[in-house]
């Protein structure tokens, strides 16, 4: 089991030994994906409310997610390994998104479950907020390429290019962007068409 945490998170106690009981009891999980609790304060993530709201399958030990949040999630070793783990074309910054599609792709079920408990306390000398969104955007692009049907990765690269135009963020990404590009093109793996179905299943379920 490997449980994912930043320089600015931290696990409850007991959350990880209870992590580790889980995959146990549930051989088909590959990622687990706890509450996660913004310090100061301790208020619930929004992204764990969309999780929440994801479709309930029945065997498995919460609601099905397809990404996850770096500081909150575990997952089995094994599956890690299998989906050959965090893509460096990638970098930083969104970077989930295709771990959890090749995950899936993989076979690999993946639950949120709001008795595990992460604490997560954003520094606040970090890049800006826009900044970082760009970064995002930049790279859920990238991932599409690698992985979506052509025509969804078509219109996230239009709309990539249309939000630079207007957007001095996102037009500051495209340079990293380009250099990506034909080691993304070369690494396009599109999903099964299952897999495609769950991935919009479960973000049309978390809104």
């Amino acid at each position: 089991m490997v449980a994912f945490a930043d320089d600015d998170s931290w696990w409850a106690p007991g959350s990880l030994a209870a992590a580790a009981t889980i995959f146990e009891q549930h051989p088909r999980v590959g990622l687990l994906h706890g509450r996660v609790l913004v310090e100061p304060g301790g208020h619930l993530d929004p992204v764990c409310l969309q999780m929440g709201a994801g479709p309930v399958e029945d065997g498995l030990p919460g609601p099905s997610i397809i990404g996850h949040l770096g500081c909150g999630a575990v997952v089995r070793r094994s599956a890690y390994l299998d989906a050959g783990g965090y893509s460096e074309v990638l970098g930083f910054g969104g970077e989930e998104a295709l771990l959890a599609l090749d995950l899936a792709a993989g076979g690999w079920a993946q639950c949120y479950v709001e008795t595990l408990v992460a604490h997560h306390a954003p520094s606040t000398q970090r890049d800006d907020r826009d900044s970082r969104w760009a970064l995002c955007r930049r790279n859920d692009t990238l991932t599409a390429l690698m992985r979506l049907p052509r025509s969804t990765a078509a219109l996230a690269v239009v709309g990539l290019l249309r939000q630079a135009a207007a957007d001095r963020n996102v037009r500051r990404e495209l340079p990293a962007f380009v250099r990506r590009l034909p080691t993304a093109i070369r690494e396009r793996r599109p999903v099964s068409e299952e897999v495609w179905q769950q991935w919009r299943t479960v973000r049309s379920a978390a809104g």
